[in-house]
């Protein structure tokens, strides 16, 4: 394959809406394709999936361009479904959020008025399916860390409000 035609610019707006399996071909193929592979992985990007969690998986594979730092992933039933799943479809080094929630929310593309794209919620109670959202930050260090107060300091709120 050559790419001596486009210009490095052309090239990258190309492999950006490349998956994966796309832009390993294109690296394995020269040392030049290696470098604009590697390059059109280095942007920002978002990614939501909902489905069953085969069908997730399948179009993640097809669909993700660049190695995710941050995974969302919502699930209802076993956790240890939700855990083997983020584990043989996603990086190790992803750091994944799980929530087991009896309610899937997904902001999800499709096709608005006159055929233009839009982003819709989707809310589904009960179901089978999952939600995955991924967020590659190629500069970001991603680390989960939880957000409260010291236990006395909660056990002095629920006092004050208890009086109030």
């Amino acid at each position: 394959m050559s790419f001596d035609r486009l210009g490095v610019d052309s090239l990258l707006q190309v492999l950006h809406f490349s998956g994966a399996r796309s832009l390993a071909r294109v690296a394995c193929g020269s040392r030049f394709g290696f470098v604009v592979a590697h390059e059109a992985q280095q942007n920002p990007a978002l990614l939501v999936l909902k489905g069953r969690p085969d069908d997730v998986a399948r179009e993640l594979r097809e669909r993700l361009a660049s190695r995710p730092t941050v995974a969302f992933l919502q699930y209802s039933g076993r956790t240890e479904a939700a855990l083997q799943f983020a584990r043989s479809n996603l990086p190790p080094d992803t750091e994944v959020l799980g929530a087991n929630t009896r309610s899937l929310l997904c902001a999800v593309e499709s096709t608005a008025a006159r055929g233009r794209p839009g982003t819709s919620v989707e809310v589904d109670h009960g179901s089978d399916q999952i939600g995955l959202l991924l967020a590659t930050l190629p500069e970001a260090k991603a680390r989960a860390f939880l957000v409260a107060p010291p236990s006395s300091a909660r056990a002095a709120a629920r006092a004050a409000a208890a009086e109030g």
